[in-house]
């Protein structure tokens, strides 16, 4: 499908191709960098604001989009652990306002859509357990603490404002609806709303 410019002004066609060049540029410096690990010849296109953290443990396989302000982190469980690790797979694409943090492993098939505002976080901070919860203790300086690595498959589409939590599999073609909450594994084709 062409895109009609007649309609449109001469001022946002420039920001348009202001903020394509940019945000090409930007990856290619992260991957030349070394912020990201990568397979060759992946490409990587990333929006402004982003935040990475232990960015090494962030694996880049193909062309990989990631939309403005994305929080990607990559935590270690404990002291003296490894940091988890998050795998972006060919043709994935990230929206705005994504926030993905890692204690295990985080997998993203080829082909993932993700919309904005969601939520793929790996671990809970402190254990949900009454003998074990301390409610005195600052949740940022509890334990973390993880029910396991998170699969997503190929050509799923999350919606805007989900949340998958840990210990998740979501088998290829599914599409998880808009502020979904998934806590158990998702079967293939199914629309989870």
């Amino acid at each position: 499908m062409r895109r009609d410019f007649t309609r449109e002004s001469y001022w946002n066609l420039f920001r348009r191709a202001a903020a394509a060049i940019s945000g090409r540029l930007r990856g290619w410096l992260y991957l030349k960098m070394g912020v990201f690990s990568s397979a060759p010849g992946s490409r990587l296109i990333i929006g402004k604001g982003a935040e990475i953290k232990n960015g090494r443990n962030v694996y880049i396989q193909g062309k990989v989009k990631i939309g403005n302000f994305a929080r990607i982190e990559c935590h270690p469980l404990g002291e003296g652990c490894q940091p988890g690790s998050i795998i972006l797979s060919d043709e994935v694409s990230l929206g705005n306002d994504v926030h993905i943090g890692a204690v295990s492993e985080i997998t993203l098939d080829p082909g993932v859509l993700l919309g904005s505002n969601i939520l793929l976080i790996d671990h809970s901070h402190g254990e949900p357990k009454a003998d074990v919860f301390d409610f005195e203790e600052l949740p940022k300086r509890r334990r973390l603490s993880s029910k396991g690595k998170i699969i997503i498959g190929r050509n799923v589409w999350i919606c805007d404002g989900a949340v998958v939590l840990g210990g998740v599999a979501i088998s290829q073609g599914v599409i998880i609806g808009a502020n979904a909450t998934v806590r158990s594994n998702v079967c293939e084709g199914t629309i989870y709303l």
